[in-house]
């Protein structure tokens, strides 16, 4: 998942954006059937203190 978002976040305008700090599975919501469901947490804007999920 990580090496997903790092080749995503090559093709944006600011990469370091798409920084990820954590990945977790999803359990609950619904997905697109047969796709797995994950969470990715990055840098997002503002650093550490201010992260964005995406």
């Amino acid at each position: 998942m990580t090496q997903l978002m790092a080749a995503y976040a090559e093709t944006q305008h600011t990469p370091e954006f798409f920084r990820v700090l954590d990945v977790a599975r999803r359990i609950a919501g619904t997905g697109s059937l047969g796709l797995e469901p994950y969470a990715i947490l990055s840098r997002g804007r503002g650093g550490l203190d201010r992260q964005f999920p995406a």
